[in-house]
C-alpha cells in the first residue's frame, strides 16, 4: 500500500518491487492499487518461498527451512490479479520488463526465480567481489 501513497504523492508513474511472501500477505492492498489514479508497477519476485532465509544457518536445515521459514508455497499472483481487475503479467526474462514498465498503466507483474540459482548467483557474485577486494587490498599494500 505504501508505494501507491508514494505514487499519488508524487503524481508520477511508479515502480514497487516486492517479494512473493509479503505480496501474499498484503494481498488485499491490490484493492488500492486498482484505485490509484497514476500507473503503478508493482514487481512480484516470485521465488516461490522467502527466498532471503536462503542466506541464513537455518537453510542448512532443510525440512525446517522449507517449511517454516522458506515458506515453500506453488502458487502465482494471476488469480490474485483477476480478483482485482489489475492487468497482469508473468515473465521470467528480465529483458521483458524494461518494455513493460514503459507502459503508462497499472499493473502486477509477476516475475519468476528459482530461489537456489538465486542464492548460488549471490555466492558466485560475492566469491568474485572478495578476489577483486583482496588483489586490490594487495596492490595497495
Amino acid at each position: 500500500a505504501a508505494i501507491i501513497g508514494l505514487a499519488e504523492g508524487l503524481q508520477r508513474p511508479t515502480i514497487g518491487i516486492i517479494g512473493d511472501q509479503t505480496a501474499l500477505h498484503d494481498l488485499n492492498s491490490l484493492a488500492q492499487l486498482q484505485k490509484c489514479k497514476v500507473p503503478v508497477s508493482l514487481l512480484v519476485i516470485n521465488n516461490f518461498g522467502g527466498g532471503i532465509f536462503s542466506f541464513l544457518p537455518i537453510a542448512q536445515k532443510a525440512q525446517v527451512f522449507e517449511d517454516y521459514f522458506a515458506a515453500a508455497h506453488p502458487w502465482n499472483f494471476d488469480h490474485a490479479a483477476k480478483m482485482f481487475n489489475i492487468p497482469y503479467i508473468s515473465t521470467t526474462d528480465p529483458t521483458h520488463l524494461g518494455k513493460v514498465f514503459r507502459e503508462e498503466k497499472s499493473h502486477l507483474v509477476e516475475f519468476k526465480t528459482n530461489r537456489h540459482e538465486n542464492f548460488l548467483l549471490h555466492k558466485a557474485i560475492e566469491e568474485k567481489m572478495k578476489d577483486k577486494i583482496h588483489a586490490l587490498t594487495c596492490a595497495l599494500t
